[in-house]
């Protein structure tokens, strides 16, 4: 279901920019530079499950509670905050994100581990490479490692587990700190221009992989994050055109 889901997420970003394709052409005096820093954020929803595997070898999957029922949004939310250096064609830059993690078994295939129930902050560094730069549609691909670790269970959030029918708090005894990584999706930036500046207002849908065991390693079996993620977004450039600004 997950997969079927991802896959829907890439062919809507692909319509809507082959959809928007011959819309208008910002034109070769752009309000900004070609070369610029955007500051934004963005916020939605992510899908994140857990996959166990015990010192036999035997292995399963407790899936996202939003996949049970969609009032389990609450626990499946994700935002954050990024600068940006943009070029013609691509764009690196740096990210400062959190998001929740919520997976349980299903009824009818019960485990020993019940749920896992996570907070997670994460830095990442994101490398797109963006397609139609000059249309008001622009979509693009990125890649991006990351590296997190779970919000302790000393502050206002709790991240904690259900292991054989027992609450068990995250913390440096059950769980490792770091998380590392790797991110990989599409996105379509729209651009809107107000007085000298252009915004752009972005949907973006990735895929997370965790590459560490996240379980302590006091503990007879490992623990890997694995989901999807869709965001909206917007940012703001630091610099207009100075050509731009003398025609205006």
């Amino acid at each position: 279901m997950m997969k079927n889901t991802f896959r829907c997420l890439i062919v809507l970003a692909l319509a809507l920019s082959v959809s928007f394709a011959e819309a208008q052409v910002i034109g070769k005096e752009r309000p900004v530079l070609e070369k610029n820093i955007y500051i934004g954020f963005k916020g939605g929803v992510t899908a994140m499950d857990m996959r166990y595997k015990n010192e036999k070898g035997d292995s399963f999957v407790n899936h996202t509670a939003l996949y049970q029922s969609f009032g389990n949004i609450k626990g499946c939310l994700a935002g954050g905050v990024f600068v940006e250096r943009t070029l013609p064609g691509w764009s690196y830059g740096i990210e400062f994100n959190f998001n929740m993690v919520n997976a349980i078994s299903r009824p009818d295939k019960p485990h020993y581990v019940l749920q896992d129930s996570a907070y997670l902050a994460n830095i990442r560094i994101p490398v797109k490479a963006i397609f139609l730069d000059d249309y008001l549609f622009s979509p693009y691909v990125f890649a991006a490692p990351e590296i997190g670790t779970y919000v302790s269970d000393t502050t206002f959030v709790t991240s904690q587990s259900i292991i054989n029918g027992e609450v068990v708090q995250w913390g440096t005894k059950n769980a490792r700190s770091l998380n590392l990584n790797i991110v990989a999706g599409v996105g379509v930036d729209a651009k809107i221009q107000i007085g000298l500046y252009e915004f752009k207002a972005r949907f973006e849908a990735g895929y997370r992989l965790g590459l560490l065991n996240t379980m302590a390693k006091e503990i007879p079996f490992e623990r890997k994050t694995r989901g999807w993620e869709a965001t909206i977004g917007f940012a703001f450039p630091l610099f207009v055109n100075p050509s731009y600004a003398w025609f205006n």
